[in-house]
């Protein structure tokens, strides 16, 4: 069952959009709708009706794939998760009168939509957390800085605990290159986290509110990003001037795309087993955000030079 799943992947993935499928895209050679996955797209539809529609060919992909081992569903839709975690943050900035996205992600693992919707205090949004596997057993800490995006920055902490929580049910065969993966995510969501807290992130790891984004792989002595960055395959003097203007989405685009670099070679690495499943789930929900950055850029009026940039392929 395993090799047909993987088998399954590799199909699935000849079905990706490519890099100049992007680029007609952007450039407006092509529509959406040109492509087969997602004919049944309206285009003359509202932005949020038509980013549910690409999220949810994501999640028929998924489902594809579960329906084919069920037993691996929580490793398949795995890196899907993050797009409920990204809910949950969408909830809280609404409660904390934020700037947020107009819509949820229409995806369901753990977290029904319609009830995180429902919520109408914070206080709901950490009971729902607790009814799921990312909370449950864990209580809310004590947070120190009173922000949303304290908040937030545990959300991303609880995520990679359940997430290597679910690898290490693996083989060890597959179990040690899928979990640097997931610490490779979670280092540079501490990179980010290190740029926003600065001095504060020590006091929230003394409190365990970042304790997830620690990889469990390899070891950091401390959460300096200029020597966080190098764990990715970065060179400090490449970001530096991002840090020093604190442009921090260009940075957090290089790191994104370095990273990228590791799934190839998960994929080469593992062409028959389940880290290559791992590497499309991945591609899967990039050409999903991609295609995100792209609708919003253009309704934005963002020029294609700068659209393209936001890609990651």
């Amino acid at each position: 069952m395993e090799e047909y799943l993987v088998t399954r992947a590799h199909g699935l993935k000849t079905r990706l959009l490519t890099r100049k499928d992007y680029e007609a895209l952007i450039r407006e050679e092509k529509k959406l709708t040109d492509f087969e996955a997602y004919r049944d797209i309206d285009e003359k539809a509202p932005i949020d009706q038509k980013i549910e529609k690409i999220f949810n060919v994501f999640s028929e992909r998924l489902e594809l794939l579960c329906g084919i081992a069920e037993e691996y569903r929580n490793l398949i839709c795995l890196y899907a998760d993050k797009l409920e975690i990204e809910n949950v943050k969408f909830k809280l900035r609404e409660i904390y009168g934020k700037r947020t996205k107009p819509y949820f992600y229409p995806y369901f693992h753990h977290i029904a939509v319609e009830e995180l919707k429902g919520a109408v205090s914070e206080g709901e949004v950490w009971e729902i957390l607790g009814n799921t596997p990312y909370m449950r057993g864990r209580k809310q800490p004590k947070f120190i800085t009173g922000t949303v995006d304290e908040r937030e920055a545990f959300l991303d902490s609880l995520y990679y605990e359940y997430a290597r929580d679910v690898v290490l049910l693996l083989k060890r065969k597959y179990r040690d290159a899928i979990l640097k993966a997931i610490d490779r995510e979670a280092l540079i969501t501490l990179i980010y986290w290190s740029i926003i807290f600065k001095s504060t992130l020590d006091d929230l790891a003394k409190r365990g509110i970042i304790s997830g984004l620690v990889p469990a792989s390899f070891p950091i002595r401390n959460f300096d990003p200029l020597r966080l960055v190098r764990r990715i395959g970065v060179s400090p003097s490449v970001v530096k001037k991002h840090l020093e203007t604190n442009d921090i989405s260009s940075l957090m685009l290089i790191l994104e795309n370095e990273n990228e670099k590791y799934y190839v070679k998960l994929s080469r690495k593992f062409f028959t087993g389940l880290p290559y499943l791992i590497y499309y789930v991945n591609l899967a929900l990039n050409e999903a955000f991609n295609l995100e950055r792209i609708m919003l850029g253009k309704i934005l009026g963002i020029p294609e030079e700068e659209i393209f940039s936001y890609i990651i392929v």
